[in-house]
């Protein structure tokens, strides 16, 4: 497809943007204060959790007061990449026709390392959930780390949980299970979000040819191949756990992964009915994929991680 010319912003332009771009992510963000008064939640619980938030809110203000020109313009890239993700899956029909974009609680965000839920509608009386965790940054460890920590988690039979939700499909809920996807962006794929930020901010992606160019862009086959390739990965692994804890009789984890192997496995099926109803299929995926040096690396990660043994937190006790 032949690619537009993106729009150009100035250095003054760029801060404006960001500054548009958090401000937008805060005012949709999930708020614990909005469940106050849910039974499930108690108001100390609440208020201890923003607190903590504000705590580490303030920590990462000092930090990043401290960093160098390079490293600020590298967190500005990553937030204007995960915004255009959020738009382009919501409003550019990257997964599927109706997506419905969450932007969790800044609790979830800080301590369990879930920045948005996606939701999926598949039918009047059908919706799925696949929770992510976002990662555009270019750096190889970093994407590195986040996977080894889900295969620690995953090790143990758990399944990451977003502490606050609220859907109009589901109500309120606590402690909501979602398989944890790390979704990895090299160089020049981070370079086209980036600029469609831009586009979609100042309303020109509502001109046809800027539309089409954000519903069309390649990466939406990277970002289904990475999700395919996680999920399997995970459920392979998964039944792997399940084997162990089942010969060394721990029954807790046992338990645990095989709930977890269920909602991982309903991700997957959900996943690969969205291929078909995309008009896409594996060959164009892999295709896509092979072409992408940062989604090749991090297919070569995931399988390695996957090749070492699986091992339990020691018993408690």
């Amino acid at each position: 497809m032949e690619r537009h010319p993106h729009h150009s912003e100035s250095p003054q332009q760029r801060p404006e943007r960001i500054e548009s771009i958090a401000e937008e992510t805060d005012r949709i963000r999930i708020n614990p204060l909005d469940f106050m008064g849910h039974p499930f939640f108690s108001e100390e619980e609440i208020n201890d959790d923003l607190n903590h938030c504000r705590e580490k809110e303030a920590r990462i203000a000092e930090q990043n007061r401290q960093l160098p020109p390079e490293k600020t313009a590298q967190i500005e890239r990553g937030l204007a990449a995960e915004y255009t993700f959020r738009h382009a899956m919501q409003d550019y029909g990257w997964l599927a026709e109706k997506v419905s974009a969450f932007v969790t609680s800044q609790f979830d965000d800080y301590f369990r390392g879930i920045d948005s839920i996606i939701q999926i509608d598949l039918g009047p009386d059908r919706y799925e959930h696949v929770g992510f965790a976002l990662d555009f940054g270019t750096s190889q460890e970093d994407v590195g780390n986040k996977l080894r920590h889900t295969f620690d988690a995953i090790d143990n039979g758990y399944t990451p949980s977003v502490k606050y939700f609220d859907s109009e499909k589901t109500g309120k809920l606590k402690n909501f299970k979602v398989p944890r996807i790390v979704i990895g962006a090299g160089t020049e794929a981070l370079q086209r979000l980036v600029n469609y930020s831009s586009e979609i901010m100042n309303g020109s992606a509502a001109a046809e040819n800027d539309r089409q160019a954000i519903a069309g862009d390649p990466f939406k086959h990277v970002v289904f191949g990475e999700i395919i390739a996680q999920l399997g990965t995970f459920c392979n692994r998964l039944q792997k756990v399940i084997d162990k804890a089942h010969a060394e009789k721990r029954n807790d984890i046992e338990r645990r992964a095989k709930d977890s192997l269920t909602i991982h496995k309903k991700a997957l099926d959900v996943m690969q009915e969205l291929i078909a109803l995309r008009n896409s299929n594996m060959a164009i995926i892999q295709k896509t994929i092979r072409a992408d040096a940062f989604a090749v690396k991090m297919g070569s990660a995931l399988s390695a991680l996957s090749l070492t043994p699986v091992e339990f937190e020691k018993e408690r006790g």
